[in-house]
């Protein structure tokens, strides 16, 4: 086989899985948390992953008046996750006004955890306390120590953007299509 030809078919390969492979992002929407999980989203889907956060995808039609905007976000929530192949949970540090800013993305770690899901990338803000964080997952992080992946990220660097296309690239590897 000419040599080209194998790059050439490998890359219109690992394009094909880029397109089929889903890639849930979660974290908090809070100020400007939320400025950073688009972008981070943006620059995959730049990259042609296909990558989406919860208000991506539709919201349920059901305008019954006993189903509450705190249902729906749920039931969105779990379609993303339960949709996703990757997933890649951003911590943020909370401000000195705000509590429980990353109780929703711990939410989504535990239910991870508790369904098995083995490809999964944790983002802790630099600075995160190890006590904030332990507080929220301790015991589910550590059950995954071999399985899933953690790094830290800064606001003012990028390094998060290469670490999660790496990463997805990396995982996209135990798919075929």
């Amino acid at each position: 086989m000419d040599f080209f030809k194998e790059i050439s078919s490998k890359t219109a390969y690992y394009e094909q899985l880029k397109r089929a492979v889903n890639i849930g992002i979660y974290g908090s929407f809070k100020k400007d948390n939320i400025k950073i999980l688009i972008n981070f989203r943006d620059f995959l889907i730049s990259e042609r992953y296909n990558a989406r956060m919860s208000f991506d995808l539709d919201q349920p039609k059901v305008d019954a008046p006993e189903v509450s905007q705190h249902q729906k976000n749920c039931s969105v929530s779990t379609r993303l996750r339960e949709s996703s192949h990757i997933h890649i949970i951003f911590f943020f540090i909370e401000g000195p006004e705000e509590h429980n800013v990353n109780l929703s993305a711990a939410m989504e770690l535990q239910a991870l955890a508790d369904s098995e899901t083995r490809d999964v990338l944790l983002l802790f803000e630099k600075g995160l306390k190890s006590e904030d964080i332990t507080s929220y997952f301790a015991g589910a992080v550590e059950t995954q120590e071999g399985r899933w992946e953690w790094d830290e990220f800064a606001r003012n660097t990028d390094f998060h953007l290469n670490r999660g296309r790496q990463f997805c690239l990396n995982r996209m590897r135990n798919y075929s299509y």
